[in-house]
């Protein structure tokens, strides 16, 4: 009786799929797969803005947004600012705009996550955030990819909260 009931579960999972049978334009777009490659380069990304990483955040930024997150972080520099940082996770992610037809294409999405974010002075004192306190953190971040570009990485073009 067990195997039974197993198999007939796995004919549901098989089936759903094909639930909705219209051909869409954008039928190559998966929308679960997006939005677990733009939470891991939401994590990358934050992560190495935070540590002052560049380097590492240049292959997936656009020019603009590169140079705003190097003036932030040279601005820390200057200053003798150090961050002191834990990526908690990412609690949601959802799309909020799609646009596959231009081109380039662009995915809008909406982070909530939570992280916990410090930035000590040269004197060591804290001038923002906290150690202890796990902050939720809503970021909207809109990404781009050319529809003709070989690089299936798609670039971070616009962030806001």
């Amino acid at each position: 009786m067990r195997n039974h009931k197993k198999n007939k579960e796995e004919e549901v999972i098989k089936i759903q799929p094909n639930v909705d049978s219209k051909p869409k334009a954008d039928g190559w777009f998966d929308q679960k797969d997006f939005l677990n490659g733009a939470s891991n380069a939401y994590e990358l990304i934050v992560t190495n803005f935070e540590n002052g990483n560049k380097a590492a955040l240049k292959p997936f930024l656009s020019e603009s947004v590169m140079s705003s997150f190097e003036e932030v972080i040279e601005q820390r520099n200057a200053n003798e600012e150090k961050v002191e940082f834990n990526f908690i996770g990412i609690e949601s992610s959802e799309i909020v705009h799609k646009d596959l037809k231009s081109n380039p294409m662009e995915v809008t999405v909406r982070f909530i996550s939570e992280m916990i974010t410090c930035i000590k002075n040269s004197k060591d004192e804290v001038i923002s955030g906290s150690l202890n306190q796990v902050q939720k953190i809503t970021d909207i971040w809109t990404f781009s990819k050319n529809k003709n570009s070989k690089n299936p990485n798609w670039l971070l073009v616009a962030t806001s909260d």
